[in-house]
């Protein structure tokens, strides 16, 4: 016999989300990002640059069809609503990429190349041309990039806008133009481009997560 528990019931139809994005819709809380290729309790702030962050009482484990939280405000108070995005990668299993079929620098990657989703960890080395692999089976349309250990903006990248054209997160600026995100080149079938900053400062360590549409 086994416990009563999710994890042990026969529910093989859902799968086990790998990033979920939360946000309080009473309160001013901060929105917050977990995934599974940092781990549960390792919290990200989207409208926010600050670093990443251990919460004890954030996600505890990614389920079948969801995730078990604790008590943080941002993500389970009484009496308040929330709403979650969920997406499903690989079920936290990560594979480290050194070539990338093009990459120039080495990767950890979990991808759901049937949903055109990936996570990508990967650390800068300054050098403008960098390339990084995604895992994904066309070229990503909307990558979001955080340096995790030190402060700084989330950079963005969208096809509709181009690659010599980036956005901040956790900014409500325009899409500025620099050679410094993307290095005015737009992703591939199996990498992105990196500048010599803003997603790719010397031995940085960054997290990306990568779109394409799917019908």
């Amino acid at each position: 016999y086994v416990s009563i528990q999710q994890d042990n019931l026969p529910e093989t139809g859902k799968g086990i989300p790998d990033l979920c994005w939360f946000k309080n819709l009473d309160q001013g809380d901060h929105p917050q990002i977990y995934d599974s290729s940092r781990g549960p309790r390792k919290n990200l702030q989207p409208s926010q640059n600050s670093s990443s962050n251990d919460i004890p009482d954030g996600v505890q484990k990614f389920l079948k069809g969801g995730c078990s939280v604790e008590d943080d405000p941002s993500i389970n108070s009484v009496n308040e609503s929330y709403i979650s995005w969920n997406w499903v990668a690989n079920g936290g299993t990560t594979s480290a990429n050194t070539d990338g079929s093009g990459a120039t620098i080495a990767s950890t990657i979990q991808a759901n190349q049937t949903a055109g989703f990936s996570i990508v960890q990967y650390t800068g080395n300054g050098t403008s041309g960098a390339k990084v692999a995604h895992g994904l089976s066309q070229a990503p349309e909307w990558i979001i990039t955080k340096r995790l250990e030190s402060s700084g903006s989330w950079h963005g990248y969208h096809s509709s806008q181009g690659a010599t054209k980036y956005f901040l997160l956790d900014s409500t600026n325009a899409f500025g133009t620099s050679a410094l995100t993307w290095n005015n080149t737009a992703p591939d079938a199996t990498t992105f481009t990196l500048g010599s900053g803003n997603t790719n400062n010397n031995t940085g360590n960054f997290i990306a997560y990568c779109w394409h549409s799917v019908e």
